[in-house]
């Protein structure tokens, strides 16, 4: 465990002191709620954070609840208290439902659940707390995989706090879920820690290897596409440019076969791959899938264009600059059209057009 200590914790914020529901009895270090205990002083207990004697309030007109004996600066101890009973509750029951393990894409791409969620069966609860350091490690493990509970009381956590959580995620090669607790009043007994537990909701995965490695998988697949006037060649054929299957970097970051849009190679067209179970398929089936949804129509070939001067059929023609399309009835006719390289497609300028439609 001293491993995980080092580099691992996240120190970032305090908050003030609030009212406790849990206390750690003196003596034997269980933790008890407010109401098992006799009141005042009587109850032994001691803040599970600064380990300062609790006195437990319980009058006619407020919440029962433990308080701070003396005066002290102890902000995180409702916090602790909560991590606490998350501990015992998880070694007594053994059973956590893991949430579902979902990719995020950096484009219009809808998030894609890579493994679904389950109520796991844990072989081993562990927990380490330093004095002074929020929040403590909760690590949970079956078997062989272990991974790391991190309690989000009240929103305390932002954007960048989770980047630098799953960082150390991924240092420590122990996946993180963060367990989300809309007010740290609703849980003053064992009972009420269940739906967070023991249910679906209120939990996501900060880091997770499993989306790490479907992540890399999409990656591999993405390709940088050719460039085409101020654009790229479109093998989903969603936009049209002077004759051309091909759109605008703009469109194709709108497009759902965008992986990354800040990646340079950022298109998963070429691949056909746009879900995680495209990956099972056959190539042969992928490709035929993907031409049906796409309503992918053949490219024309040079012959079935005709010459723009005399109406003859073109041809096929490689010149110094590559391929053109030629009449058919050179040397008499020298008309001929421009011809995009890759795809062999005959480049029409039409000024009465739109240049981008399909």
């Amino acid at each position: 465990m001293a491993e995980l200590q080092e580099g691992k914790r996240v120190n970032i914020k305090k908050k003030k002191a609030r009212s406790l529901y849990f206390g750690v009895a003196m003596g034997t270090g269980e933790l008890l709620t407010v109401d098992a205990v006799p009141r005042g002083l009587d109850c032994k207990c001691i803040c599970p954070d600064c380990g300062t004697r609790l006195v437990a309030r319980k009058g006619e007109e407020n919440r029962h609840h433990f308080a701070h004996e003396t005066n002290n600066e102890c902000y995180y101890g409702q916090e602790m208290s909560i991590y606490r009973a998350f501990h015992d509750f998880l070694r007594k029951n053994l059973k956590f439902y893991l949430p579902d393990a979902i990719l995020k894409f950096n484009s219009n791409k809808k998030p894609e659940i890579v493994r679904k969620g389950h109520l796991l069966d844990l072989t081993e609860v562990k927990y380490v707390s330093e004095p002074g350091k929020y929040p403590p490690v909760l690590l949970c493990s079956a078997d062989s995989n272990t991974f790391r509970v991190i309690l989000n009381i009240e929103d305390y956590y932002n954007e960048s706090d989770y980047r630098e959580i799953a960082a150390a995620g991924k240092k420590s090669n122990i996946p993180v879920i963060v367990v989300n607790i809309e007010s740290a009043d609703e849980i003053t007994s064992m009972a009420e820690l269940s739906k967070y537990i023991m249910e679906p909701g209120n939990k996501t995965w900060i880091y997770n290897r499993v989306v790490e490695e479907w992540d890399k998988k999409y990656r591999a697949k993405a390709v940088k596409p050719e460039k085409f006037e101020a654009g790229y060649l479109c093998p989903a054929q969603k936009q049209q440019i002077k004759n051309v299957y091909a759109a605008r970097r703009e469109d194709c970051e709108h497009c759902w076969y965008c992986y990354d849009r800040h990646a340079e190679a950022f298109c998963l067209a070429h691949s056909g791959i746009d879900h995680v179970n495209d990956f099972r398929k056959q190539p042969e089936i992928l490709k035929k899938e993907f031409e049906t949804i796409n309503h992918i129509r053949p490219i024309k070939k040079i012959s079935e264009y005709q010459c723009p001067q005399c109406g003859a059929p073109l041809r096929r023609r490689k010149g110094p600059n590559g391929v053109f399309a030629g009449c058919s009835r050179y040397p008499a006719c020298k008309g001929s059209r421009p011809v995009e390289q890759s795809t062999e497609q005959v480049i029409i300028y039409d000024k009465n057009k739109s240049p981008y439609r399909k």
